[in-house]
């Protein structure tokens, strides 16, 4: 079966820490993270553009099952989505590097 790919474990370990946080600091320290870090419609005034990728690390904290399931598919899936967008990457990282390349190489 091999080791987990790191990108998908490190993607699990975040949202189990964001979790317990989101769960833990309302209690603790008054902090509400879903209204800091969940989205809210882009006319709000409570908007801020780094929700559009922190939203994705909160999850319900009601109970453990919505945290459990959904890193458990990412756990499933990981490693063949890190393979598939991994060599995406690749291939996006490589075509930016040439032409870059390509600029300076015309501009001098």
């Amino acid at each position: 079966m091999g080791s987990i790919p790191p990108v998908t474990l490190n993607l699990i370990i975040v949202n189990f820490i964001v979790w317990l946080a989101a769960l833990t600091l309302p209690k603790i320290a008054g902090i509400n993270l879903n209204y800091w870090l969940g989205l809210h419609y882009f006319a709000a005034d409570d908007f801020n553009v780094v929700q559009l990728i922190t939203y994705m690390f909160l999850h319900d904290t009601s109970g453990i099952e919505h945290i459990f399931f959904n890193m458990f598919s990412v756990f499933m899936f990981g490693r063949t989505l890190e393979a598939v967008w991994g060599v995406l990457l690749d291939s996006l990282l490589e075509k930016e590097r040439n032409r870059r390349w390509r600029i300076l190489l015309l501009t001098n």
